[in-house]
């Protein structure tokens, strides 16, 4: 089958990529766990979390571990009123959940991301624990850079990406 779908159907639509059992399994979503939380196993703290920023997952109708993380998601939304807003193209299982659901164009994840990141560090939202979070961050050359050296790269960086 991927032999039809590599030389057949994806060409069709002029594209390169290759369809195989590594990208159409989970080897994306290993990497992308490794690299944004250091391992690859899920790590969804439902019963210490408070709020919730849903970037487009639709935990409550598609996931690898669905039914156990749609349960625990569903107790904390209504025993302990966990607060979420999904940002989505479509008004999915997990966004008609969602406290809010954020109607977003395709493709604009990322624009919506880091214009709320803009707002946090122009309006030093971060101050206090996000502070200390920042010390762990590398966001300059200088691994051993200072906080506020690293508050001013993050500002200097983050500054055209307004909400407007």
């Amino acid at each position: 089958i991927y032999r039809l779908i590599n030389r057949v159907f994806l060409p069709t639509y002029g594209t390169g990529t290759i369809a195989d059992n590594s990208c159409l399994g989970q080897s994306a979503r290993l990497m992308a766990h490794e690299l944004t939380w250091g391992g690859r196993s899920d790590s969804w703290d439902f019963d210490n979390t408070h709020y919730v920023l849903n970037f487009g997952s639709n935990v409550m109708e598609a996931h690898t571990n669905h039914v156990a993380l749609a349960r625990r998601l569903s107790y904390a939304l209504t025993d302990r009123n966990l607060k979420m807003v999904t940002f989505d193209v479509r008004l999915s299982n997990t966004a008609a959940k969602s406290h809010t659901w954020i109607q977003i164009r395709p493709g604009t994840d990322a624009a919506v991301a880091l214009a709320m990141c803009q707002v946090v560090m122009a309006e030093e939202l971060y101050r206090g624990q996000g502070e200390e979070f920042l010390t762990f961050c590398q966001v300059t050359p200088n691994p051993q850079a200072s906080t506020p050296e690293k508050i001013a790269a993050l500002n200097e960086y983050l500054s055209p990406f307004t909400p407007q």
